[in-house]
């Protein structure tokens, strides 16, 4: 790709500053002779510049164009694809605006006041010396420069007319307000605790706050100082403040919170902006008021004891705000056997409790209520296949037998006698009672209801 270096002599580059371009050119033609150098302007030393070319042997990349009138300049901007610059004199940018404006990246020697006008790989580069300059140019004639050029041009536009006077105007305005909404601190009256009721006043309008000693010696308040509105505004925030951090105490007062409940709390409240709710919930944080890792390590030992499982818990968490980084920073020292040994101690339970419930519907039953306690199905199934279910055939023959003659009784008179013992074989093994020891029941007791 070809392309055309700008340097404008005598406006933003001194010639003792030229002589590292001229130079640099000398390593980057011959690697690459789609580059080539344009130097618009004059000075005493343009002839001793352009000596140094022809001794480079550079005059078929190094143009000389001398003295232009400004009104000509732009034209050589828009043939120009990077404008560049070793000079370290420049104080105040405007020839890289100009420049960047065009749409033109500029690639400047370091230079400090430079910082808020060139923004390093955006809109253009820094170059440290000669070496450094070399490599820059020859990596940017093999770049794709619409993206720089663009950043250029939205960057310049910053320092147009249009926004100087805007900054102007905002300058003025601040000024003005500062100096004509000042309040004056009229009295300092002792409140509860260690809070003052300060009144200000301006004019015939009067402000009353509540600030604790701590704000006013921060501020060095008095009576008789003069404060303006933004400290006023400041003052404002730093009374909502203590009432929100007073609220979330009383909250805290009844149970725990994660920072995400917290906040959503206070926001609910209606009284405070977001600046306010951060600024409590920052000093709820370095109190430790709110700690998301302890409340999921308390939130963990509580519901393992209510027999929750790690799924249901961890739902809860996120659903609470908990971030998920915070949960696995906790799992990744968590003994899953703390969450095995709670649904083995339901099992028995659940199991000891049975009056009524063969071996198979009980055993789904266990399943179904560690599921919905949020066990894992790893966890479930290695506690179930652990316990020791015992069940005596004579326990379950009276069990089948008492279901059987309730089923039996309910329904003889609705069905005929091959529906009825259809119906009751259904029922029975559905309930979760053996197929085989269906069938034998129903041979031991079954009674012809027709007869």
């Amino acid at each position: 790709m070809k392309i055309n270096l700008l340097l404008l002599l005598g406006r933003v580059a001194p010639e003792k500053s030229v002589d590292l371009l001229i130079e640099a050119m000398q390593d980057i033609y011959s690697k690459n002779h789609q580059i080539c150098l344009m130097i618009v302007g004059g000075g005493p030393q343009l002839e001793e510049l352009q000596e140094l070319t022809k001794e480079l042997q550079l005059t078929h990349c190094v143009y000389f164009t001398g003295p232009k009138e400004a009104d000509l300049v732009p034209s050589y901007y828009h043939v120009s694809d990077l404008f560049v610059s070793a000079s370290i004199t420049e104080t105040q940018g405007l020839t890289f605006i100009e420049a960047m404006a065009s749409g033109i990246p500029a690639l400047a020697r370091y230079d400090k006041n430079l910082e808020g006008v060139i923004l390093d790989g955006r809109n253009g580069f820094f170059f440290e010396d000669k070496v450094d300059l070399t490599q820059k140019i020859l990596e940017l004639a093999q770049t794709d420069l619409s993206q720089l050029s663009m950043h250029a041009v939205e960057d310049a536009m910053q320092y147009s007319s249009e926004n100087f006077y805007k900054k102007i105007m905002n300058t003025y305005r601040k000024a003005l307000s500062k100096h004509h909404y000042c309040y004056k601190v009229v009295s300092m009256v002792p409140d509860k605790g260690k809070t003052y009721q300060v009144s200000f006043q301006f004019d015939n309008h009067q402000v009353m706050l509540t600030l604790s000693s701590q704000v006013i010696d921060r501020y060095g308040l008095s009576v008789g100082q003069v404060v303006d509105r933004e400290e006023l505004d400041a003052l404002k925030d730093q009374e909502q403040v203590s009432r929100a951090y007073h609220l979330a105490l009383k909250y805290l007062t009844y149970k725990d919170y994660t920072y995400a409940k917290m906040q959503k709390k206070l926001a609910d409240k209606g009284d405070f902006d977001d600046i306010q709710i951060d600024m409590t919930m920052d000093i709820l944080v370095q109190k430790n008021l709110i700690d998301d890792a302890e409340y999921t390590k308390n939130y963990f030992q509580r519901s393992i004891r209510l027999g929750l499982g790690m799924n249901k818990i961890i739902f809860n968490l996120k659903n609470n705000g908990v971030s998920p980084f915070v949960i696995d920073e906790f799992l990744a020292n968590y003994s899953q056997d703390l969450e095995y040994d709670k649904a083995f101690e339901i099992v028995k339970k659940l199991y000891n409790e049975n009056t009524n419930k063969p071996q198979y519907a009980l055993i789904q039953n266990i399943k179904h209520k560690l599921f919905n306690k949020g066990f894992s199905q790893d966890v479930v199934e290695r506690a179930i296949n652990n316990f020791d279910f015992v069940f005596p055939e004579e326990h379950t023959k009276k069990l089948l037998t008492k279901e059987y003659e309730r089923v039996y009784n309910r329904y003889k008179t609705r069905y005929d006698s091959h529906q009825l013992k259809s119906k009751i074989i259904t029922f029975l093994v559905q309930k979760g009672y053996e197929y085989d020891d269906v069938v034998n029941i129903i041979s031991e007791l079954w009674e012809d209801p027709n007869d």
